[in-house]
């Protein structure tokens, strides 16, 4: 059965698009969904790990309620979560998002946190949705874990929404590749079936018939010379010199071939073509100028065994030995006796179509390469007309970068003037709503560049809740560059079939189009075969004779299946649409797709099978797998490894422990490895230890240094590189070390400490009796006065025992002599004379003074007693005002001559305090201020209670304290006295004794005004 030509391009052009927009639907629906599934679980586990973290502050105050309400916000916000919910360590419910409903327990067994450092994933399908739940734990679990479940459904939409709209433009454009393949077969066949009846009249013998062909073009002028052949072949005779000069015009090359190969005729193009000249190709082989002599061979046989030669593409080698692309076709020159002595070849420059087709396939590759990313441009526009959201694909298109567009009106900015104001029009009709929206639409925008592309839009309006109109959501194809390639094509396919035409016109070559398409089908990669309906074959490519190394008769007419079969081709994944198939003998991998038809045409029912070479590709997937599987093993390694330094750091920090560290399987006995004698090495007989850690190891029979200097020795054994086998290790290993040099440094410093301690403990005690040997001359000279007075009176109390002692003699004298009648007289006058009524009275005062001076001595002994023991006193109530006033007893010699003090105190609450340390403190304070004044001065005292503490200060009315140096007056050491005046660590022993009783001190001071020191004690009562 004949088939048209013009049903030929029809059913090529609709095959053709069908096939590739399959192809191109099915590889965005799995590449596309694929990408955004993976991408979707990656977000939702980011989502549930940051939602455990957010709800913490909540979950320890116990805010169920904002609890509640922070869980439906965030569930309302995402319209992918389906439901949240947080259990307790006790798997008890504590909060949820189903509302009234109540909360599903089913729900509780459908996944299971792990251990207190990971998560779990589960998935499961309910009567609408496929649901990902996630289980975070909470504070590794001791808070609880929290639960989310993620919907796949609008994910799932959006994707078939893409794919819905790949298919709407793959139908329209197979409609219009449809109805241009018509007319275009309908415009090219007309005259070429006007010239066939001709040459059907003409071969009947009806010389008086003419071609009616008009077009001005190449079958016109094949029409003209048609008939002007015709016009010819009346006449009964030909000029051979007329003959040869219409053979030498002709733009092809013309040749004669014998038998024997052997060129008897060449015309002129074959100068000017391949650069010989006519003369001198004759009588030499043909050969000279063939490309594949093999191909020339074979056609030359077909055709002296057929007598036709259809045309075809090969090349001829040129003069220089390059070659050129030429289309060839030949027919026999027969005897008398009918027999084919000579054939007849015309060869035509097939160069401009070479490129023509090199041209398509770069813009088919080209164009396969934007269907690759889904490249289609997404536009959002609000109500205004300003661009909201555009993809990578339309900035790309309009050349400009998305911070460029966002934010732009799209129609004053992007679209050109002779198009702007009706697109303008038409959107904002839609968007108010007084014309219907326009799904389908094609303008031209304006790039960035200034040139102008063409562009299919498909358009939704977007709508809030109420049904408003909220903007304009646009999908963009940029169909230019399809527009330019399909008059390209046309342009070409017009030009390959008048050339093929008029070659099959004056060859009678009317099966050319089936061998192109036979051709085509052998240029391409795959393996292509045409099967009846019950399997048999019926047609194959090269390629696959190539591959199963047959010969293409001996395949024609097997079962596909059991050629496969035979060639050790098994199935081994069935998918959609196709099979994978494995050859044990090659060791490759094809895919297998079968694509059912049934066609009145050609008579039956059958399919074509293509089997694509996947191996590389698997080999690639394969490898990439493997790699895949090991970063997620070292990934996973990685995190068990930082979360177990996570966990060793917090017990660090909480215990002060430095002897902690991580466990290494790598790690080998040192001694055993290097076989090692020395018995006398720290790690000799011991299980596996970090030898590079240990000082005073036999390493390499030498004694080593210390860790740090021992380390870059280490990095050499291969002990040490053993445990340092994998990343993991490493950072195992380097957290061990620093951990081990942290030890050793918390040593030291540990062992700094103590020794500072103690140095400060003598230092402390060494500044205490330097202030008990200040004190002792004043108390000495306190005590002196007293003493003084006591001493004198003693003195004057003597002489006065001795006259009464002498009046008393004297008046037992009288007495025994009473019968004396001058006796009173006389002891009146001794009583006088003595003094004895003063010496009474005074007596009296003698005492009192005495006594009052022994009680101060007393006073004075108990204070001094009472601040030589600041570092063994007790912590006990006190009144502070007391111990202010002890202190002064104690400084008061430090005080009198320099300074006039005044005291204003509150009425403070007793505290729990250590009073002796606190004296230390108001003495260091009032002995400063006292040096601060240079030659008189005030000093005042003030005490009040106030928010919960004691309030006191100290202010004198001295040189005060240089601004750069109040920041330092409470460092140990630091004093601004002059050398040999001040040790200074008064001040830093106030600071410490005041921030042990958890209180504050401050200091406010300006030079030549003085200085206030302001200290603050809490209040502390007994619970």
């Amino acid at each position: 059965m004949k088939i048209r030509l013009r049903t030929k391009i029809l059913a090529l052009t609709i095959g053709l698009i069908t096939l590739l927009g399959a192809t191109v639907a099915v590889l965005v629906k799995t590449t596309l969904t694929d990408a955004l599934l993976s991408e979707f679980r990656e977000n939702s586990i980011f989502q549930s790990r940051q939602l455990a973290e957010i709800v913490v502050p909540d979950l320890l105050t116990e805010n169920m309620v904002r609890l509640n309400l922070l869980l439906n916000e965030h569930k309302k916000n995402d319209r992918h979560i389906q439901y949240i919910f947080i259990k307790n360590a006790e798997g008890k419910v504590t909060a949820h998002t189903f509302g009234e409903e109540g909360f599903p327990a089913a729900l509780l067994e459908v996944s299971k946190a792990g251990t207190v450092n990971e998560y779990s994933v589960a998935h499961f399908t309910t009567e609408t949705d496929d649901i990902i739940d996630v289980a975070v734990p909470i504070l590794k679990g001791q808070a609880g874990v929290l639960r989310a479940g993620f919907t796949e459904n609008p994910l799932l939409e959006k994707v078939k929404g893409i794919i819905t709209l790949i298919l709407v433009i793959i139908i329209i454009v197979l409609v219009i590749g449809a109805a241009a393949a018509v007319v275009l077969a309908s415009v090219i066949t007309r005259p070429v079936h006007r010239l066939s009846e001709a040459a059907r009249e003409i071969g009947n013998g009806n010389l008086n018939c003419r071609a009616q062909v008009r077009s001005r073009d190449e079958i016109g002028q094949l029409g003209m010379t048609f008939n002007r052949m015709v016009e010819d072949l009346k006449e009964t005779t030909v000029s051979r010199d007329y003959l040869d000069m219409m053979i030498n015009s002709m733009p092809d090359i013309v040749l004669i071939v014998d038998r024997d190969l052997k060129i008897r005729m060449a015309n002129r193009s074959v100068e000017r073509l391949l650069g010989h000249g006519a003369a001198s190709l004759t009588g030499r082989p043909f050969t000279v100028i063939c490309g594949d002599d093999k191909a020339c061979f074979n056609n030359v046989q077909m055709l002296f065994k057929e007598g036709r030669f259809p045309g075809t593409a090969t090349y001829y080698r040129r003069k220089d030995g390059t070659t050129v692309p030429v289309i060839i076709s030949a027919s026999t020159i027969r005897s008398g006796s009918g027999s084919a002595d000579e054939i007849v070849i015309i060869a035509k420059d097939n160069t401009e179509y070479v490129k023509t087709q090199e041209r398509l396939v770069d813009e088919r590759d080209r164009a396969q390469n934007y269907l690759d990313v889904a490249g289609v441009m997404l536009l959002a526009l609000n109500t205004k007309g300003n661009v909201t959201l555009i993809n990578r694909k339309g900035c790309e298109i309009l050349g400009y970068g998305e911070h460029e567009i966002i934010g732009m009106s799209w129609f004053d900015n992007f679209l050109p003037e002779s198009a702007r104001a009706e697109v303008k029009d038409v959107f904002n009709r839609v968007a108010a709503g007084t014309l219907e929206n326009c799904e389908q639409y094609e303008n031209p925008v304006l790039t960035k560049s200034g040139e102008e592309k063409i562009i299919a839009w498909r358009n939704t309006m977007l709508k809030d809740k109420n049904g408003r109109i909220t903007g304009a959501l646009s999908s963009g194809e940029d169909i230019t560059g399809r527009r330019e390639a399909e008059e390209a094509l046309c342009q070409s396919r017009q030009m390959l079939v008048k050339e093929h035409e008029k070659l099959t016109l004056l060859f009678g070559k009317v099966e050319l189009a089936k061998k192109e398409w036979e051709k085509t089908m052998d240029c391409v990669g795959e393996m292509i075969l045409l099967t009846k309906e019950d399997g048999t074959i019926q047609r194959i490519n090269r390629r696959v004779a190539e591959v199963i190394n047959m010969p293409y008769q001996e395949i024609l007419g097997r079962a596909w299946e059991e050629l496969l079969n035979e060639q050790g081709m098994e199935s081994r994944t069935f998918y959609a649409g196709g099979v994978e198939l494995f050859q044990k003998t090659t060791g490759k991998w094809y895919v297998l797709n079968s694509y059912p038809f049934t066609s009145g045409d050609i008579g039956y029912s059958g399919a074509v099978i293509t089997l694509h070479d996947t191996t590389e590709l698997k080999l690639v997937t394969e490898k990439l797998e493997e790699t895949t599987r090991k970063i997620d093993s070292d990934k996973e390694k990685l995190q068990k490894a930082l979360d177990q330094i996570c966990v060793l750091i917090q017990n660090v920090t909480h215990q002060k422990n430095f002897e902690i560290g991580l466990s290494n399987p790598h790690l080998k006995k040192c001694y055993e490895v290097k076989n090692c004698s020395k018995t006398a090495c720290p790690c000799y007989g011991k299980e596996a230890v970090r030898c590079w850690q240990i000082a005073g190891t036999f390493c390499g029979g030498e004694i080593q240094g210390a860790f740090a200097q021992k380390y870059g020795n280490c990095k050499k054994c291969n002990v040490f590189r053993d445990a340092m086998s994998d990343p993991v290790s490493q950072i195992s290993e380097q957290f061990n070390n620093m951990m081990h040099v942290l030890e050793m440094k918390n040593k030291e410093l540990a062992k700094a400490y103590a020794e500072l301690k103690a140095t400060q403990a003598q230092i402390l005690q060494r500044e205490k009796m330097a202030s008990i040997g200040q004190l002792a001359a004043g108390v000495a000279h306190e005590i002196n006065n007293p003493m003084g007075f006591i001493s004198s009176n003693l003195g004057t109390l003597g002489k006065y025992v001795n006259k009464l002692t002498e009046f008393i003699e004297a008046q037992s004298a009288i007495v025994e002599s009473l019968q004396s009648a001058e006796a009173p007289e006389k002891l009146n006058e001794l009583r006088k004379k003595l003094k004895l009524d003063y010496i009474l009275t005074d007596l009296t005062q003698l005492i009192r003074e005495s006594l009052d001076g022994a009680d101060r001595v007393k006073k004075i002994v108990q204070n001094l007693k009472s601040f030589s023991r600041v570092d063994e006193a007790e912590y006990k109530y006190a009144d502070i005002n007391e111990c202010i006033e002890s202190t002064l007893n104690i400084v008061w010699n430090e005080l009198k001559y320099k300074a006039t003090l005044t005291k204003e105190y509150g009425a403070l609450p007793q505290t729990k305090c250590y009073p002796q340390q606190l004296n230390q403190v108001f003495m260091n304070l009032l002995v400063n201020a006292a040096q601060a004044l240079e030659k008189q001065g005030e000093i005042k005292i003030k005490t009040w209670n106030g928010d919960g503490s004691i309030n006191i200060t100290i202010s004198d009315t001295g040189s005060g304290i240089p601004r750069d140096k109040v920041s330092r007056i409470f460092e140990p050491f630091y004093t601004t006295k002059p050398v040999g005046q001040g040790t200074g660590l008064g001040l830093s022993i106030t600071y410490d004794i005041v921030k042990k009783h958890n209180g504050d001190i401050k200091v406010d001071s300006e030079v030549g005004k003085g200085t206030v020191f302001t200290v603050k004690i809490p209040v502390v009562e007994e619970k």
